[in-house]
């Protein structure tokens, strides 16, 4: 739990190594963690035709889901897929990004990866966001009501 003057931020930067933006974060008095390269995931090519449209009463969450399992490239885009489209099912959820870590297999032979991603949705309530997660079969290990702060 944060002290109630602490603030904690995701922070997304474009650069060319994890090391360059260590330096930039670390010339100021912020304190992080490690910088982790991330994939960006969009819901866009799987909304066509949908409402994928915020309700008016939204707000904006963070999810962090852990997963167990290995996946193929496959199973991680069926996996976009589903909850692309079961958004539809709860009124006012939105998916509006997604950002993917994947741990490589030990095995070098293997292709599949571990996910762990960082996913942004606007909703009118925790509730949804954990039944949406249920309904897509993904781990829902963490939510947390956001602020957007844009440069």
């Amino acid at each position: 739990m944060l002290a109630s003057d602490q603030l904690q931020l995701l922070s997304i930067y474009e650069a060319s190594s994890a090391a360059q933006v260590a330096d930039v974060v670390g010339s100021t008095d912020l304190t992080y963690s490690d910088p982790e390269e991330v994939e960006e995931s969009l819901p866009g090519r799987f909304l066509e035709g949908l409402d994928n449209e915020p309700g008016p009463d939204s707000r904006l969450f963070l999810i962090l889901r852990q997963f167990t399992e290995w996946m193929t490239d496959t199973e991680l885009e069926a996996m976009t897929y589903r909850s692309s489209t079961c958004s539809n099912t709860f009124s006012g959820l939105s998916w509006v990004r997604s950002y993917v870590v994947k741990e490589q297999h030990p095995s070098s032979e293997d292709p599949r990866v571990r996910p762990r991603t960082k996913c942004l949705y606007r909703s009118p309530s925790e509730v949804d966001i954990r039944q949406h997660a249920e309904l897509v079969r993904v781990p829902c290990d963490e939510i947390w009501a956001v602020e957007e702060l844009l440069p």
